[in-house]
């Protein structure tokens, strides 16, 4: 009876690792989606209200979804620090602690890149930086897509098959 529910967790735990794996990728599609509508709220407002990073930040922090809010709430909270400390670097440290684990290192540095620019020019050369950050991040997330469309299920198989093989073979 003993070997039967340890084959059982086995095979549990690999089906949920290869769920999980193939959940992960389905959150880095979602994290992309919300930078990109992100990117969008920023460039409509640039054009057309020149709205302060801090206010701008707080929309973003009340319409992104999680973990996409949470990033812009992390860095409102920091602006104060703006003497001290360098928008991008606040920007880099907010990232990582939101997102670092969830993005691969391209996609991560795709969203570090617009700390640089957030800020740093005058507005037409902010829509133009930040236009090409989007189509950076839009190839980003169709890859993530195809990743997800092309490994996700193949990642939630292989886990639950890979578990039922330890099972059989314990039982």
């Amino acid at each position: 009876m003993l070997r039967v529910i340890g084959a059982f967790m086995v095979a549990g735990g690999a089906a949920a690792l290869g769920f999980g794996a193939a959940f992960r990728l389905g959150k880095r599609v979602d994290i992309l989606s919300g930078l990109i509508n992100a990117v969008d709220v920023i460039c409509s407002e640039l054009a057309f209200s020149l709205m302060g990073l801090p206010e701008l930040f707080a929309v973003l922090e009340k319409q992104s979804p999680a973990p996409i809010n949470r990033l812009f709430a992390l860095c409102l909270g920091q602006l104060s620090q703006l003497g001290e400390r360098s928008f991008s670097d606040i920007w880099k440290q907010a990232v990582w602690e939101c997102l670092g684990g969830e993005l691969t290192r391209e996609q991560y540095a795709a969203v570090v890149e617009l700390g640089l620019i957030l800020g740093r020019y005058d507005a037409r050369g902010q829509l133009e930086a930040l236009g090409q950050a989007r189509k950076r991040l839009e190839r980003l997330y169709n890859g993530a897509l195809h990743e997800r469309a092309e490994r996700g299920r193949l990642y939630g198989v292989l886990g639950a098959s890979a578990g039922a093989a330890v099972a059989i073979i314990l039982l």
